[in-house]
This record gives C-alpha cells, sequence and structure tokens, in this order.
C-alpha cells in the first residue's frame, strides 16, 4: 500500500478500516433524507388533494339537499263573488308635460 492510504487509516493514532465504511454511510445518508423530505412532501401533497375532495363531496351533498323545494299545491274551488274593495288612494304622474300638436287639419 502506499503511504497516502497508510495515513489516511492512521487518523489520530487511530486505525480505520480498509473497507471505506465512512464513505459509503454518507451517501445512504443522503438517500434516506431525501427519502424523508419526498415522502413529506408526498404526505402534504396528498393531504391537501384529500381536504378539497372531501370539501367538494359535502358541499355536493348539502346542493342536493339544498336544491329540493317544498312547493304545497292547492286545488283551486270556486267561492262567493267578493264584495268590491276601496283602498284610499290616488294616482298622479310624477311630470305634466302639455302635448302641442300643431298639424291639425280641418276636413
Amino acid at each position: 500500500m502506499s503511504q497516502e492510504t497508510e495515513e489516511r487509516k492512521q487518523i489520530g493514532g487511530q486505525t480505520l478500516p480498509s473497507n471505506d465504511v465512512g464513505r459509503r454511510q454518507r451517501p445512504l445518508r443522503r438517500w434516506l433524507g431525501l427519502a424523508i423530505a419526498l415522502i413529506a412532501v408526498a404526505a402534504l401533497l396528498v393531504s391537501g388533494i384529500w381536504s378539497r375532495v372531501r370539501a367538494r363531496t359535502t358541499l355536493k351533498a348539502e346542493t342536493a339537499q339544498v336544491a329540493l323545494t317544498a312547493v304545497s299545491v292547492v286545488t283551486p274551488k270556486q267561492t262567493a263573488p267578493a264584495e268590491e274593495i276601496i283602498l284610499p288612494g290616488n294616482v298622479q304622474p310624477f311630470i305634466t308635460s302639455p302635448i302641442y300638436d300643431p298639424a291639425r287639419t280641418d276636413i
């Protein structure tokens, strides 16, 4: 082995194993961190979509329930004629304007 690899193995008076376990753990930790981040993002995305789907379903159910209007049906019957009802009031225009008709012809 070269001196360079021997120096790497003997750092701080301790001998490290020659199979480079430390180098393999770093990419594994990165992948694990990336996987956890992706799972968290996916969970937030699914949670947001699920809440919207649930709200839309609730809205459709409430709309269908409210859309049904209650109607009471009555059959018409002929009754005796009512007396004349006189109500107080008069009819007046807001603006009065005279009508001028110059096109009169006498025949």
